[in-house]
């Protein structure tokens, strides 16, 4: 099936040789011997019958050599099983990557350890020779065996697209900066501008048009051929980048391209996500991709809706499974679900993910796929813990960063509003009723359940407008039709826990208020990233004052309040960025504080 990648003489020839030469020696003075004498009695005696016997010596020195052959006869025949039995590396992940003086796989850029027996290129595995087979449709004539072998390792491969391959360094470091893409890790694949660099299917191109992927965002230059090229990733950039697109388009084309016309019971990727309004939009947006495609079908595994229905369906031959971790982990425990063919497992909302207690269930759930795969995780912040997770699942991987990490939004305006705590209701009816300051959609977050109930009846009697409220003791049916209107326009206000908020993902959202203020700088980015998002103008109007005990440490200690302006009587409301947004904060604080001393 291949030839060797080492066919010249080398020590081991030489020595085949001298070994050869040393054999026709010795049967040819046994054969001299044996002229001298009649037939052995049992193959290793030699009796004398002629008039000029053989000397004892001469009869032990027969005896060595015959005894010499046999060893070495012994060695050559292990040495010829153990070249038979040598494993042939089958896929491109297996193989190492080549030194500088080494031949390259004519697919994958690996270590080229064979040559193509019927094209002559250099490949890595058996993945690659197929594929090479594949690409330039060459007709050979093979077993039923091999073909069934050839069938079971066929993968996709990434190339590059001409213009993206052809690109100098220089260009692609110039692209990346001009992009606010960071990139660590070995071999990355250089970064690409449209969607026609990958030569998706025509069926997901349309499909792509049609749900407003019309240019692409840097996150999904970056990490689209990233994750073509298989590699376990980290991707870090502000909500509301494009991060969904970018797992779900290539692995959507990766899984399409792979798939056997056969249906086959057992999924191929596995995305998990922490709350179940995410991994409803994310089941989506990929029905939305994959549409038209045959056989391509997903399942969503989350609490709220009926286990019966969630367990026929991961029978009916799905590709992608799209969880929380709690009901997937409840699932597995009772009921056997097949994961060996699982290839991609997504990671999404990691920082959410350990902040809601999920660490561990993540991490029983990767032991139980039990073959290599590839990981993606994406996260809006990375903290220490996430780092800490990626070091633990994830084998060299490319860490991709878009933007500044752990920052503000730079499409969202902020307004921070001084109110006393039993004024807020009346300046949020205020605000409401404004048309300068009011943008709906709006999504505003209080601190609890009962809170976001009696806020929304309350706007919907003072203000006369629909507002629907949203978090976790609702049934889940309620919730998705809660969603439902909010998308459709029918409820402009939608106010929901911080919780809830987490696995809100929305184009349409233009406005954040912040009823309630978030405990951490981590979840008050994740919140406003509500708006903004693809670059949109977005507003976001906290509310504020000395009640709020729980204020953000980070605010409180930020090196802008080191700036700080003279101290004034009245708080006036002003509109600030990311940058003075922790000054007036202070300011705010300080001046109430000498107030009552």
């Amino acid at each position: 099936m291949f030839v060797p990648r080492i066919i010249s003489r080398n020590s081991k020839d030489d020595k085949k040789d001298s070994k050869n030469i040393r054999k026709q020696i010795a049967a040819s003075k046994i054969n001299e011997l044996q002229c001298r004498t009649g037939p052995s009695i049992d193959g290793d005696t030699i009796i004398s019958l002629q008039s000029h016997p053989i000397s004892h010596g001469e009869m032990l020195e027969i005896q060595q050599e015959k005894q010499e052959l046999k060893k070495e006869k012994i060695e050559e025949e292990n040495s010829d099983s153990d070249k038979d039995n040598e494993e042939i590396v089958s896929f491109s992940k297996n193989q190492r990557w080549p030194q500088d003086d080494e031949p390259k796989c004519v697919m994958c850029g690996r270590y080229g350890a064979y040559i193509c027996d019927q094209t002559d290129e250099d490949v890595c595995s058996l993945e690659c020779k197929a594929k090479h087979l594949h690409d330039i449709q060459h007709k050979v004539r093979i077993s039923l065996e091999e073909r069934k072998k050839l069938k079971m390792v066929v993968e996709y491969s990434y190339q590059e697209h001409e213009q993206v391959a052809n690109l100098q360094l220089n260009q692609v470091e110039n692209l990346r900066q001009e992009l606010d893409i960071k990139i660590e890790g070995n071999h990355s694949p250089n970064p690409i501008f449209e969607f026609e660099h990958v030569s998706l299917d025509p069926r997901i191109m349309k499909n792509l048009q049609a749900n407003g992927y019309i240019s692409m965002t840097p996150v999904q230059m970056q990490v689209i051929p990233a994750a073509l090229s298989k590699r376990n990733l980290l991707v870090s950039s502000p909500t509301g980048s494009g991060k969904t697109g970018s797992f779900l388009i290539p692995l959507i084309h990766m899984t399409f391209f792979e798939k056997d016309d056969e249906q086959e019971q057992a999924p191929k990727v596995l995305i998990l996500s922490p709350t179940r309004e995410l991994c409803i939009q994310i089941e989506d947006q990929c029905k939305e991709i994959m549409t038209g495609l045959p056989n391509m079908k997903t399942c969503l595994i989350v609490g709220g809706l009926p286990l019966p229905q969630q367990l026929y369906r991961l029978k009916q031959g799905i590709q992608f499974v799209i969880a929380t971790p709690g009901r997937l982990i409840d699932i597995i425990s009772k009921h056997e679900i097949n994961f060996s063919k699982v290839k991609t497992v997504v990671i999404d909302e990691v920082d959410a993910m350990m902040q809601l207690g999920f660490e561990k269930q993540v991490e029983q759930i990767m032991q139980m796929i039990p073959r290599d795969y590839q990981t993606l995780m994406f996260s809006a912040t990375v903290t220490v813990g996430v780092e800490k997770m990626t070091s633990v699942m994830l084998s060299n991987p490319i860490k991709i960063s878009v933007g500044k990490p752990n920052s503000l939004n730079p499409s969202v305006k902020h307004l921070v509003l001084w109110v006393e705590e039993q004024s807020k209701k009346k300046m949020l009816f205020t605000i409401i009723n404004d048309g300068k300051h009011f943008h709906p959609p709006t999504l505003i977050f209080v601190a609890s359940k009962i809170g976001a109930d009696f806020l929304a009846d309350a706007i919907n009697a003072k203000c006369r407008i629909r507002a629907a409220s949203l978090h976790g003791d609702k049934p889940q049916q309620d919730r998705i039709n809660t969603l439902k209107l909010f998308l459709e326009g029918k409820h402009p206000i939608l106010v929901t826990t911080g919780v809830a908020g987490r696995g809100i993902d929305l184009e349409c959202v233009k406005q954040v208020i912040h009823f309630d203020l978030p405990t951490n700088i981590h979840e008050y980015i994740h919140q406003v990233g509500r708006t903004g998002r693809l670059h949109s103008l977005g507003w976001a109007i906290s509310l504020i004052n000395n009640d709020n005990v729980r204020l953000p440490h980070e605010l409180l200690n930020s090196p802008y309040l080191q700036q700080a302006r003279k101290k004034k009587k009245r708080v006036q409301d002003k509109i600030i960025d990311s940058q003075n947004l922790m000054e007036l904060i202070r300011n705010s604080k300080k001046r109430k504080y000498h107030k009552k001393t």
